[in-house]
């Protein structure tokens, strides 16, 4: 659900907010956040997020951070707390159920940390999760809601399993991490097209799509080789590779060219790209497709 309006119930609507550690110093007096550090990343908790416990603070603490709130949304910019969670988990499970999911196995014996925190983060991980997959996230957490480039979004948990006392602390499984892997050049790419509130939902999906045909199609592993061209495919066209004056500067001229995707596109013409952008294709679509299952199997 997107929330266009700011919701003055906010803060009293949700137990827990969780806060990015370059926000931890700026926090209203009397607003505390204990850092979220999964076991074994003790060295790293100066990048871990700040855990506050919004059913403890006075109501006048409450207000000054609802105020600061209300404040960044008049002026557009992104809030202090952009992650909420409405759950009937006591701090130190819930605390417990984040370190468990924040903290994942792609394979056995590797750990990776999940930037879970970021809203950005968070958003294309709901997207590509499958229904069981993200019981696993939510656990026993019914709501989640998150400000995401100008708007907040308030993703509600499967309820059986939000509600189910028995329910485990269960740890991500058979996530597909070949998509998760891209979630950081999707936003990225993201970002440099512009995109802003509901679209980060459809244009995530699309710029994935670019990104996993340029992967196969071009072989393009590097992120700005990777974001260059999703971005193109996004604000201009999502075929302009296959136009004519476009299509040679796809690779490099030889093994000794070093340039990058940007090197080369930005020596066409703004009126090669201007008719581009006018023309109509429908064929990509499929070809996407095709290459979208591909790339999940």
């Amino acid at each position: 659900m997107i929330q266009h309006d700011f919701d003055h119930h906010l803060l009293r609507a949700n137990a827990f907010a969780l806060v990015a550690p370059t926000v931890l110093d700026d926090l209203p007096s009397g607003v505390t956040a204990t850092p979220l550090v999964p076991r074994g990343l003790e060295a790293s908790a100066h990048l871990m997020p700040g855990l506050i416990d919004l059913r403890a603070l006075k109501q006048d603490v409450a207000d000054v951070l609802l105020e600061q709130l209300h404040a960044a949304h008049i002026n557009g910019v992104a809030p202090l707390v952009d992650l909420l969670v409405d759950t009937k988990l006591d701090a130190e499970a819930f605390a417990r159920h984040w370190n468990n999911v924040q903290l994942v196995s792609p394979v056995p014996g590797q750990s990776a940390w999940l930037r879970l925190h970021d809203p950005r983060v968070l958003h294309q991980l709901l997207r590509m999760l499958e229904q069981d997959q993200r019981a696993a996230l939510f656990g026993r957490v019914q709501t989640m809601t998150y400000w995401l480039c100008g708007v907040w979004v308030a993703t509600v948990a499967n309820a059986a399993v939000a509600t189910d006392p028995a329910s485990p602390f269960a740890p991500p499984a058979r996530w597909d991490w070949k998509r998760i892997e891209r979630i950081g050049i999707i936003n990225r790419a993201l970002h440099e097209a512009g995109t802003q509130g509901e679209a980060m939902h459809s244009n995530g999906h699309a710029v994935e799509q670019l990104i996993a045909y340029a992967a196969q199609r071009y072989h393009l592993t590097s992120t700005a080789d990777l974001v260059e061209f999703a971005k193109r495919g996004l604000t201009i066209n999502t075929l302009f590779d296959t136009h004519p004056q476009i299509a040679p500067a796809m690779m490099p001229n030889d093994d000794d060219d070093d340039s990058t995707l940007a090197d080369r596109l930005a020596l066409i013409d703004e009126d090669v790209w201007q008719a581009i952008r006018h023309d109509a294709y429908e064929h990509r679509t499929i070809e996407m497709q095709q290459c979208d299952r591909i790339d999940q199997r």
